[in-house]
This record gives C-alpha cells, sequence and structure tokens, in this order.
C-alpha cells in the first residue's frame, strides 16, 4: 500500500488514537544484528513505525538499526517484509514534528553525507587509460572508497567497476595516504546501489 504503513501491532495502536503518519523519501542505512549492511528507502514514518523498501528480505524479529540521511539513528523491530518492504516498531517512540525537524537547526553550509555501506571487495579502478585492482572499501548513492597505493591527484577523473554493475564515472575528491575517496560524475540511482549492496549481503547458495 503505497504511501502509508501497513497494520502491524505498532501502527494500528497510532491510528486508533489519532496518530499522523507522515510520507517521507530519505535513503537510509539499516544494519541488522549480524552487521549485514543494506541501503533503503525510508518512505514514511509514524510515532511508533517505519516503512522502508530495502530491496532485499529482512526477515520478522529482526532487530535492526536504521541511519536515515538526514534524521537521527533509531533502533527498531521488523515486524513485517515483503520481500522488497519492511514494516518496523521503533524501540523507543519518537515524538513525530521534533524528530522530522531533528536537523534544520545545523548550519546553512551542512550537507548531510548520504548514507554509505562497507564492503571489503575487489573492484577495478580506471586512471588515465589503466586499470587497475583495489579494495572498495565503502559505496553511497554518491562516492565511493578505495584503498590502493596507485598514484592519483586531487580532481582527476577515474572509473570504478564493480562487477554486476555498468562502471561509474568519477573524479577524486581527497587522497589519505592509501586511501582514496571518489565523488561520481552522477549519483547512482539507489535501486541500482541497494539491490547491488542486496546481492553482497545475501548467503551463497
Amino acid at each position: 500500500m503505497t504511501g502509508e504503513l501497513r497494520d502491524d501491532p505498532a501502527t494500528a495502536e497510532d491510528r486508533r488514537v489519532g496518530v499522523r503518519v507522515r510520507t517521507v523519501f530519505q535513503t537510509a542505512r539499516v544494519v541488522t544484528e549480524d552487521q549485514s549492511q543494506y541501503l533503503g528507502l525510508l518512505r514514511n514514518i509514524s510515532p511508533c513505525g517505519m516503512m522502508i523498501e530495502t530491496f532485499a528480505p529482512i526477515i520478522p524479529g529482526a532487530q535492526i538499526l536504521i541511519e536515515p540521511k538526514m534524521f537521527d539513528p533509531v533502533r527498531a523491530t521488523v515486524r513485517w517484509s515483503d520481500g522488497k518492504r519492511v514494516g518496523v516498531e521503533l524501540h523507543k517512540p519518537v515524538q513525530l514534528d521534533a524528530y522530522l525537524s531533528s536537523r534544520a537547526t545545523l548550519a546553512p553550509a551542512y550537507r548531510p553525507r548520504g548514507p554509505r555501506v562497507s564492503t571489503d571487495l575487489r573492484a577495478r579502478l580506471r586512471v588515465g587509460v589503466i586499470w587497475h585492482l583495489v579494495r572498495l572499501l565503502d559505496i553511497s548513492q554518491g562516492g565511493a572508497k578505495v584503498a590502493t597505493d596507485l598514484s592519483v591527484s586531487l580532481g582527476e577523473e577515474v572509473e570504478l567497476d564493480l562487477e554486476g554493475v555498468a562502471p561509474f564515472v568519477g573524479h577524486v575528491c581527497w587522497v589519505r595516504g592509501e586511501r582514496v575517496g571518489i565523488t561520481f560524475v552522477q549519483p547512482v540511482q539507489l535501486a541500482t546501489i541497494a539491490q547491488w549492496v542486496a546481492k553482497l549481503a545475501s548467503p551463497a547458495p
């Protein structure tokens, strides 16, 4: 049901007492108890629950940490899952208006970084015309961090190739020792990166 939470016990109680459910479209990182990480889209929220499009199944009963891009992290229990979406009950109810505006007082120059998923995988990085193997340390819709001893310059164009998805063109935005930050020229669609991450987190058959 688009735009509202399903009638799990928490949200049903919300409706009985006339509590509002807010529709939001906010990217979020979801971390499970075994430290599996997923990227998702927070679709709506009530004082006691959320509905998140995770692009991957997370079983009911799972305890998770939700880290939205614009709001404070919260812990929750998954109450239902239909394969791509989950409904969760928050461990501690929130005051909805205060929660949704909790970061509105930040300085205008503050730019929240998109949720990142940590990895330790091999990837290929094109520097100039040559492709090199590197370690992918983390990735988000907007960029990635890799470990490499290659000599790269700030602002240099590079291309990151991950197995199963099209290469991403980007620029070197920082270098710290053997760690390199890359900003993508075009943000990656959430579904593309979330489904790739979900595949990584799924156990091998």
